[in-house]
């Protein structure tokens, strides 16, 4: 599960932990090295759909436009904080938010327009929030269908049919078959996801088993605050890097995802490591990201942040 940083929200029980691994790190760009184990960068194939390429090239631009319309440096650093990337970007499509998160993104959507917001959902399970990246949900589920037990009409999805499809999903009786829908909208390898689930460690309900579409969320989050938000979620860590953890799992870190593969590493996590140097070779993502928190000074926000918390503390 999550580890300290991150509560434990959205998630199956194969999410890695937030710990850092004891491995090496990407030594060059393009290149990991683990004890008994190495992969490269290949830029013979191509890893990605041609579905996957549009949803994250849409993805990005309305990443750019969300932190065209930012207005402060706090909410640069939301935006551009660990998986919130991979989120609006899509090749995550699904990401667990505090209340603060939750309201600020909010507002940034309806500043953005173009339709932007359409193409993104809240949900809402015991008071805590999860934001749904549409599109990416559709791609997602359309690629592992066979695997998902779905029959999905082979045309675009309206906005209600792709919440319908993910509330049955998350929601399915069949608590294996609802952990492994869970993993693959996270963005994890179907391999490691079917390792999971066929090992029977998935006989309880995921913390997304009844969570509900918030409707209305300008009524929910009509005047967002600093003072709702986690100081302790912000933090990068963009590096692709398999490594082990401290009880010899094997975990990855890739570009704001994080997931547990088997001692020996699954072919769909080195496809999906590919894919996602992919990505950032033909977006030149990471490069955008390091360049836009340049634009704002981490600790100051930090700051903000806390003092607004000890504020209403004092004043409530």
């Amino acid at each position: 599960m999550l580890g300290i940083d991150q509560p434990e929200l959205t998630v199956s029980p194969f999410h890695a932990s937030e710990k850092k691994p004891t491995g090496e790190k990407k030594l060059t760009p393009g290149e990991i090295r683990l004890e008994g184990f190495s992969q490269k960068e290949d830029k013979s194939q191509d890893f990605l759909t041609s579905d996957e390429k549009r949803v994250f090239k849409n993805g990005f631009q309305n990443l750019k436009q969300l932190l065209a319309v930012a207005d402060d440096g706090i909410q640069k650093m939301i935006l551009t904080s660990f998986n919130k990337p991979s989120c609006f970007v899509g090749f995550q499509a699904d990401i667990s938010l505090d209340e603060g998160e939750a309201g600020i993104i909010n507002q940034l959507l309806n500043r953005a327009g173009g339709g932007i917001k359409d193409q993104f959902a809240f949900f809402d399970h015991d008071g805590q929030q999860t934001l749904f990246n549409l599109p990416a949900s559709e791609v997602i589920m359309k690629k592992f269908q066979s695997e998902l037990k779905l029959s999905i009409p082979d045309r675009p999805l309206s906005r209600e049919e792709t919440l319908d499809y993910l509330t049955k999903l998350l929601r399915n009786p069949d608590l294996p078959q609802a952990h492994l829908a869970l993993g693959l909208l996270s963005g994890y390898p179907l391999d490691d996801c079917l390792e999971f689930v066929s090992a029977g460690r998935a006989d309880k309900p995921s913390a997304l088993y009844k969570a509900e579409i918030v409707t209305d969320p300008d009524q929910r989050w009509p005047k967002p605050s600093i003072g709702n938000l986690n100081p302790g979620r912000y933090f990068t860590r963009d590096e692709i890097n398999i490594g082990k953890l401290a009880d010899g799992t094997t975990h990855v870190e890739a570009m704001g995802l994080n997931w547990l593969t088997g001692d020996v590493i699954s072919q769909g996590t080195k496809d999906s490591v590919q894919k996602l140097w992919q990505v950032d070779r033909e977006l030149g993502l990471i490069d955008f990201l390091n360049k836009e928190r340049k634009s704002f000074n981490k600790q100051t926000n930090i700051w903000r942040i806390k003092a607004v918390k000890l504020l209403n503390k004092i004043t409530n």
